[in-house]
């Protein structure tokens, strides 16, 4: 997990080398990559753990 301060001074960091994206943590940052080469296989793979968080 990512402290929160830490997620802050990434994002501020990104801002202020006019940055276009941001992700924060490893798993955001594979599911960025994953989202864009893969955006059905992402969305898929969020569908499934979504459904396992709720039933």
């Amino acid at each position: 997990m990512t402290e929160p301060a830490e997620a802050a001074r990434q994002i501020l960091d990104a801002i202020t080398k006019g940055g276009y994206r941001v992700t924060i943590g490893k798993d955001a940052t594979m599911l960025d990559r994953l989202s864009r080469l893969a955006p059905q296989r992402a969305t898929d793979m969020i569908a499934k753990k979504m459904a396992s968080l709720l039933g």
